[in-house]
């Protein structure tokens, strides 16, 4: 008996999901961090890789964040920007207006248009930062330009870190991690691979868009004092298709770490 019809069959069941079905589901994924130094307990909240993607009817049953990082590529191109802005107010209708928001530019929203992305993520309150850093609540929020197309300068975005204060890095790629290890970051956030957005049982991500292929390619990763972690992003590109890679919102709950 042939199994060619059989095969066929799952080939398109596969097809439908990935095309109809998987890029519309949103993960949240929670992880609980350790940090030296760090004076209060923080509740961080990560997406990123948005694609221009609409989430104007998404739920949210979570803890509120204290703090909202984004780490890039609101829209693809500049046809997709409008298209954030209802997912944008959906978002504040959702997360409180007192979380501090900051923001990083990703390698596709410099083709969708620096000026425009940066001027709508202001509009939401969100503080952007290309290769400099701001302090708050007693941690380093460092923000790096981004690697594909931009220049990326890791030194300026911790310069002015207080001695001792915790550092959260925020990056489009996680092709800065080894940078990173040697600067001592505690912890830092990427986008950008989408998990490989197509996985394949075995194989595990197909194409990364990394410098770095499927070295870091989603979840945590940590060498030495430094965690990275790596979001699957709420969008898709090129095509739009998601299989065994959902989308993804990331939770963490920062505590302070024990010294000694």
């Amino acid at each position: 008996m042939s199994l060619l019809p059989e095969a066929a069959a799952l080939l398109v069941a596969a097809g439908v999901y990935a095309g109809g079905l998987e890029p519309g589901l949103l993960g949240i994924s929670r992880h609980a961090v350790q940090l030296p130094h760090l004076s209060e307990p923080v509740r961080l909240l990560h997406w990123t890789d948005l694609h221009g993607r609409n989430l104007s009817r998404m739920r949210w049953a979570e803890e509120p964040p204290d703090l909202i990082a984004f780490t890039g590529d609101l829209a693809t191109a500049g046809r997709d920007l409008p298209r954030t802005e209802d997912t944008l107010v959906r978002m504040d209708a959702l997360w409180p207006a007192t979380a501090a928001r900051f923001a990083v530019l990703g390698n596709h929203d410099r083709r969708a248009g620096r000026a425009a992305v940066t001027a709508r993520l202001q509009a939401h309150g969100y503080t952007v930062l290309a290769n400099r850093g701001q302090l708050w609540r007693g941690i380093w929020i460092a923000g790096t330009d981004d690697p594909h197309r931009g220049r990326p300068d890791l030194a300026a975005a911790l310069n002015g870190a207080p001695a001792g204060a915790p550092t959260l890095l925020l990056t489009h790629s996680p092709e800065l991690f080894p940078q990173a290890v040697d600067a001592g970051v505690d912890l830092a956030l990427a986008g950008h691979t989408h998990g490989g957005q197509v996985r394949v049982p075995g194989l595990g991500a197909l194409l990364t868009a990394s410098r770095l292929g499927r070295r870091y390619v989603m979840g945590e990763y940590r060498q030495g004092r430094t965690l990275l972690f790596v979001s699957r992003g709420l969008g898709t590109v090129h095509l739009p298709l998601r299989l065994f890679c959902v989308p993804e919102i990331a939770l963490f709950d920062l505590r302070p770490a024990a010294l000694g």
